[in-house]
């Protein structure tokens, strides 16, 4: 049995989880609108858009537990989505911060 998650990182997966939703299940259902109501299908386009942004940007400075700066951007080395590390103090990913 998985020790129970950091309540940080239990934000963390949700916010992923909504971006990805947004991101990916935006454009079908910007899709469906447009066939049944294509009157203001770039209204749900734009919509759609604007919140993929939003919450990708939100994602992208979701703060580290340990050190509160963005977990995957750092001054010096930049972006890295992918990481499996804070790119300022090195936590790694759903560890416990007071490790």
């Amino acid at each position: 049995m998985t020790p129970p998650l950091h309540p940080r990182w239990l934000e963390y997966k949700h916010q992923r989880n909504r971006c990805l939703l947004i991101c990916l299940g935006g454009i079908p259902a910007a899709a469906a609108i447009g066939l049944v109501l294509p009157s203001i299908a770039p209204l749900a386009i734009t919509a759609w858009f604007v919140a993929s942004i939003w919450f990708s940007m939100k994602l992208s400075y979701f703060k580290c537990p340990r050190c509160e700066k963005p977990f995957i951007i750092s001054k010096t080395r930049g972006y890295n989505g992918f990481t499996q590390k804070c790119l300022n103090c090195g936590l790694p990913k759903w560890s416990d911060p007071a490790q």
